[in-house]
């Protein structure tokens, strides 16, 4: 992008342009089925057919520009030199525009469910592939084709700059290929021409184009993050009972004193023995946390959180497949003090957990210090107790449940579906659940707290 004569399209060109653009969106189509077939993922898919959107356009420029009898620019494609402090600026536009945005979406209707999950297929592979593609490739070779040549053209053809901002605006809409894309689209290539017009300067609007796209990958990746119930520091009792649990982090568990029943779970348990300490570096720092006179609201007193101490009862656990963002979410968290970062469903982190009997007889011959038994007695984990739950598509029990069914034979699905505007569950599960009947979990099952 030099000083050096460049095609600059009036209308009749930009109809060029458009046909252009069409024939590699054809051919990028036909290369993406083709290395599918062969069995390449999508985020590589994506990456190596995206380009090829743009040849056709580029053949096309190179080739104009070369002929005598079209019209040219010596106006460079993209300022030499702009001022240090517009850098920043522009990115903050971006964040500025980015509410902007937010309250238009609100207002849009439901995507699609197929449009979202080819949306999120798009952006949930590998992530460094999805910077290429989506934060690096796209801001360049959209900010050419929509400011650097249709907005550029209309201008050197004369005409107004207001129309030759909203035109490109409209085209770079157009190309994003519907509307849950396109119209937020639209408004930021509105802001992207005027920075564009106003200072000569592609590499701002690619600055501003690369945020936008970097900060809406980012959010896709931690969208879902966010458990459906998230219940901290308790000494309980806590009652969890016939909800439908769709995340796929279902409930985050730094607790203990919770009865989990007639739950239907599509999503794991988190945080199992963890996020209780206060975070100290060197010393043990364990939170002590008041807990109340029975049904009432005084303060009995205060104790650490030692987990367990659950009950889960009569509950269906479904496996989902894992999200690629997921996957990546929890490599770059890792397993620390307040998240194990778990994403298999079923009571498995609580493996190890002994029974009533098992931590009753640990006591057994103690009488304090100096008896030969060590007093972590009184830190270690609190009994936990299973029954009636059933489990399919690879979700797990805890390894001491003795009546989990696990069900490996069939496929379960599982989603949500708005009609007539009301949600409804869809799902199979109810063609095979078990036929032998539940117990009837009541508050002598439950048991004190």
């Amino acid at each position: 992008m030099n000083s050096r004569q460049t095609w600059a399209p009036s209308w009749g060109g930009l109809a060029l342009v458009a046909a252009s653009f069409l024939v590699g969106v054809v051919l990028a189509s036909v290369l993406t089925l083709i290395l599918t077939k062969n069995g390449v993922a999508q985020d590589v898919c994506l990456t190596v057919s995206y380009p090829v959107m743009f040849l056709v356009t580029a053949v096309l420029v190179l080739l104009k520009s070369r002929h005598p009898g079209v019209v040219k620019s010596r106006v460079d494609v993209d300022a030499r030199n702009v001022s240090w402090w517009l850098y920043p600026l522009v990115v903050l536009l971006v964040f500025a525009a980015s509410f902007v945005i937010e309250v238009i979406n609100s207002a849009l209707p439901e995507m699609s469910e197929e449009l979202k999950a080819a949306m999120e297929a798009a952006v949930g592979g590998n992530f460094w592939l999805n910077l290429l593609s989506v934060a690096i490739l796209a801001p360049i070779l959209e900010e050419w084709l929509c400011r650097g040549l249709v907005l550029r053209g209309l201008v050197r053809n004369g005409k107004s700059p207001f129309l030759a901002i909203v035109v490109s605006a409209a085209f770079f809409a157009i190309i994003h290929g519907n509307m849950w894309q396109a119209i937020p689209a639209f408004i930021i290539g509105v802001l992207f021409g005027y920075v564009y017009y106003s200072t000569g300067s592609l590499k701002l609007t690619i600055l501003m184009h690369f945020t936008n796209n970097f900060l809406s990958l980012l959010m896709s990746r931690m969208d879902g993050i966010g458990e459906d119930i998230f219940i901290e520091i308790s000494h309980g009792p806590t009652l969890v009972d016939n909800n439908v649990l769709l995340s796929d982090r279902a409930m985050k568990l730094a607790t203990q004193g919770v009865a989990v029943v007639h739950n239907l779970i599509a999503g794991s348990f988190t945080a199992v023995g963890r996020g209780v300490n206060n975070g100290s570096e060197k010393l043990p720092s364990p939170r002590y946390t008041p807990y109340h006179v029975p049904h009432r609201t005084e303060i009995n007193g205060f104790m650490t959180v030692l987990h367990g101490d659950c009950r889960f009862y009569n509950n269906i656990f479904i496996q989902k497949p894992v999200r690629a963002g997921m996957e990546e979410i929890r490599k770059l968290t890792g397993d620390n003090e307040w998240d194990d970062g778990n994403l298999t469903a079923g009571t498995v982190p609580y493996s190890g957990y002994p029974t009533l009997e098992e931590y009753v007889a640990r006591f057994e011959g103690y009488c304090g210090m100096g008896s030969g038994k060590s007093p972590d007695l009184y830190y270690e984990k609190l009994p936990v107790w299973l029954g009636g739950n059933v489990y399919f598509n690879g979700a797990k029990p805890a390894e001491q449940e003795q009546d989990a069914v696990v069900d490996t034979e069939h496929e379960i699905t599982i989603g949500v579906k708005e009609e007539n505007g009301k949600w409804k569950l869809e799902t199979n599960v109810y063609d095979y659940l078990p036929q032998n009947a539940c117990a009837v979990i009541s508050t002598e099952t439950l048991g004190m707290a």
